[in-house]
């Protein structure tokens, strides 16, 4: 009789513990309802306030729509353009852009050829983002596209050509190519406010 009441425990144990695990499934399954629930309301109530956040940046670009750029950023088009005092390689400037949210200034029109021209001291040269480097003669621009608009400075003989693999504007206008790691000024770019 011992052996039988001791299996009849296991059983009993073994059936309990599935039913506790049962119980708690279902109080699982129910309590997650509520849950999903709130999750659901909530993921809403962000999305209905996103609108609200977009709807009023919208409002303040067009109230503000002079002032598309930060303090010390000049505005053409619908970029922001920093003009830089100091000098740096091409590979630290690039850097300096990007700490900024920035890259190097990327020409697309003869206007903005021309308001970068403007905007410059006439007796030095900046870097644009252009660069040779990955293949000789195949230039692009760093946001990966080909330029389509060009100044270069096709009257310039230069029997160092290979070794240079970044590009300029030179004060009169003209691009330029030179070695990287000259020291010139910079000019960064990127997108409005608004």
């Amino acid at each position: 009789m011992n052996s039988g009441g001791k299996k009849g425990k296991k059983g009993i144990r073994a059936v309990g513990k599935g039913l506790y695990w049962e119980y708690w499934a279902v109080l699982g399954a129910l309590g997650s309802l509520p849950v999903q629930q709130e999750q659901t309301r909530l993921q809403f109530g962000i999305h209905q306030h996103q609108l609200e956040l977009q709807e009023l940046t919208e409002l303040l670009c067009q109230a503000r729509s002079s002032r598309r750029c930060q303090a010390g950023w000049k505005s053409h088009g619908n970029s922001c353009y920093s003009f830089s005092r100091d000098s740096l390689s091409w590979g630290s400037a690039r850097n300096a852009c990007g700490d900024l949210g920035a890259h190097l200034a990327v020409v697309s029109s003869e206007e903005e050829q021309v308001f970068l021209l403007e905007n410059s001291n006439r007796s030095s040269s900046y870097w644009l983002g252009v660069t040779d480097r990955e293949q000789e003669g195949k230039w692009l621009w760093v946001t990966g596209e080909d330029p389509d608009f060009r100044f270069w400075d096709v009257w310039l003989e230069d029997s160092e050509r290979e070794l240079k693999d970044c590009g300029t504007i030179g004060p009169r206008g003209l691009w330029v190519n030179a070695r990287c790691s000259e020291f010139h000024r910079w000019i960064c770019e990127k997108p409005g406010n608004c």
